[in-house]
């Protein structure tokens, strides 16, 4: 739905997006993960052919192929079954509700943006697991199926020579999407609290450079499969804090920010 009122233009969209059977993005084949190893839990693992990312594992989540699809971690509750299979803590019907407003300022190439963003998962379980040893439900915490966003730009990138700067905010809890699919390169794709300042400038009609500065964290470190935690490492011990690996050094304590500059030219055809 769109709605205009002089220099002002609002655009409303609203998305509902039901996973059946979402576990299969957990029990993917070595091909799917581009794993370099596979194997059983009574076997073992051994190498196979291929180059990437390979099996997204943490806690008590496959080493080896069938394991996780997950390139950039995976931060959702999961939980294993009596034969060994991972499952998703939660089921995935997203509600998603966006707002992109834009201000026309009199100068064509520097409208105001802003958008906001409320998602929420309506099939999330309604307490969490703990990062602690056998996961138990922190019945002291709600659901954690929402994720709040704003962003804020002035500027375009329409044509050759425009350019835009902004700022974006986004608290995102651990089950509000997939962290499968989620965002790349935030400090995690779930369970974060990330800021985000950006530019961009249009080199020419089809070549785009930006930079951006990305300040984030974990959001909550009582939670399991938290990246404060396995930082994507994987390992499996009885506490997960490993020295050199974790990014804190206990349980509930809050991550220190990470903050990262970002370089990207981006050239469509």
């Amino acid at each position: 739905m769109k709605l205009h009122a002089g220099p002002w233009t609002s655009t409303i969209s609203v998305l509902n997006q039901h996973w059946n059977y979402p576990d299969a993005l957990l029990q993917a084949s070595a091909f799917q993960v581009q794993a370099t190893t596979t194997g059983s839990t009574t076997a073992g693992s051994f190498p196979v052919p291929g180059e990437g990312p390979g099996c997204s594992t943490n806690g008590t989540l496959p080493k080896f192929a069938p394991c996780a699809f997950a390139a950039n971690g995976m931060t959702n509750a999961t939980l294993i079954d009596a034969s060994g299979k991972a499952h998703f803590y939660s089921g995935y019907d997203i509600l998603d509700f966006i707002v992109n407003n834009q201000i026309q300022t009199g100068a064509k190439r520097f409208p105001i943006n802003l958008l906001a963003e409320f998602e929420e998962n309506l099939d999330a379980k309604s307490h969490p697991l703990s990062a602690t040893k056998g996961n138990p439900v922190l019945t002291n915490l709600g659901s954690q199926n929402k994720e709040y966003g704003a962003d804020l730009s002035v500027g375009r990138t329409t044509e050759k020579n425009d350019f835009s700067f902004g700022y974006a905010w986004q608290r995102q809890e651990q089950d509000s999407v997939l962290a499968s699919i989620a965002e790349s390169d935030q400090r995690a794709p779930t369970n974060i609290l990330q800021n985000r300042v950006y530019g961009n400038w249009k080199v020419r009609s089809n070549v785009l450079a930006t930079v951006t500065w990305w300040y984030g964290r974990t959001l909550n470190t009582w939670l399991q499969n938290n990246a404060a935690l396995y930082n994507n490492w994987g390992g499996f011990i009885s506490t997960p804090v490993v020295t050199g690996k974790s990014t804190i050094s206990t349980i509930g304590q809050q991550e220190p920010w990470l903050s990262r500059v970002q370089f990207d030219l981006i050239y469509t055809y």
